[in-house]
Order: C-alpha cells, then structure tokens, then sequence
C-alpha cells in the first residue's frame, strides 16, 4: 500500500497560491463530490470514512490515489483517450473522445504529470513572481537551481535576481 509521511526535504509542505478561479472551481468540485457522498454513504454511515477525511482526488473510501495511479489517469487524460464504448470494436483507451484533443506542449509531445511543475515554476517567472519566491515553492534549497532551470524562459527575471 502507500504510506503518507512527512516530504523528505527540509522546505516541507507548503502552501501554493491558486487563482481565484480555480479556487472557485475547486470549491464547487468538493460540492458535487459531497453530494455524490451523501448518495453513496446512505445506509452504511458506520462503513464508510468522514468526508472530511476524503482527498480532493482520491478513492471513495478516503484513501489517496497512489503516485502511479494518478500518473496513469493524468497519461490517459493528457492523451485524450476514454473508455471503450460497447458499440467500438477497438480495444479499451484506444478512442478518441469528441472535442478531446490531447493535451501537448511547446515541442509538440504529450504533456507529462511532472511537466505541470515545470509549467507552474516557468509561467510564475515568466508572470514576474520573485525567483526566490518560486524557488521556496518549489522546494529548491538554493535560488540557482530555479534560475538555471526556469529563469530561461524569462530572462529579465533572471538579470533582476542577478543585480539583487
């Protein structure tokens, strides 16, 4: 099974700012999974985990995706794959779903789950965030290895922090 334990650097966890906008949407996300609780835990309220205890993406039962399983949903997301219709001869995953295109990056391959991070920390500097700012974020012990891996993408971010 998997373990929940304490990160293994000295950052820790730490808090990561949103947009509003998401916050919003993740808001009413944990509306419609309550609801969908309520219904599935009637009747059996002494069998099943507080939602309180529930993940914002997670098994019904409150345990956590486990890093492969989440791995395997976001590649079959990114990929824009579904599951088989009865009605397709083709093997499961192997659909496209209408309006579905798979989610790419700048070099045209699909987007991996690490890549998010990558785009988190380089969309930040590139917004104008403090580099010392996204580097404790990212749990980066030293400023450099924020600078030498996304400052790139902004160089004037990278010359600020280089006069500071």
């Amino acid at each position: 099974g998997t373990v929940v334990k304490s990160p293994k650097s000295a950052a820790g966890k730490r808090d990561v700012p949103i947009p509003r906008a998401l916050a919003r949407e993740l808001a009413e996300w944990r509306e419609a999974q309550l609801a969908e609780w309520e219904k599935a835990a009637r009747g059996q309220e002494g069998e099943v985990v507080a939602f309180a205890d529930c993940r914002v993406i997670g098994y019904a039962n409150g345990d956590h995706y486990t890093p492969h399983a989440l791995g395997s949903l976001w590649r079959k997301l990114a990929r824009g794959k579904h599951d088989k219709d009865p009605k397709d001869r083709r093997r499961r995953g192997e659909g496209w779903e209408p309006g579905r295109e798979p989610v790419t990056g700048t070099q045209g391959s699909v987007v991996t789950f690490h890549d998010l991070r990558h785009t988190y920390a380089t969309q930040a500097i590139a917004a104008g965030a403090d580099v010392r700012s996204v580097a404790a974020l990212m749990g980066h012990a030293d400023v450099s290895m924020t600078l030498n891996t996304y400052a790139d993408a902004a160089p004037e971010a990278k010359l600020a922090a280089q006069r500071k």
